[in-house]
């Protein structure tokens, strides 16, 4: 739940809240903090530059 609360601010908010913060490094310490937002701003990141370019499902099939 928090992951999920935390990736959710981060993505929609942008800036991860003090108390957001607090609870990750309550739950998953510091260095698995940093791998969870980086690997959201990875995500996000390659999200963005498919969307911009329109880029097709590799299969070519639309899953939605």
């Amino acid at each position: 739940r928090v992951l999920f609360e935390a990736v959710s601010e981060l993505l929609e908010r942008k800036p991860l809240s003090q108390a957001t913060y607090d609870r990750m490094i309550k739950q998953f310490g510091l260095d698995l903090t940093i791998d969870i937002v980086s690997i959201a701003g990875l995500y996000s990141m390659v999200a963005t530059v498919l969307n911009a370019f329109d880029v097709p499902p590799s299969n070519g099939v639309n899953p939605f």
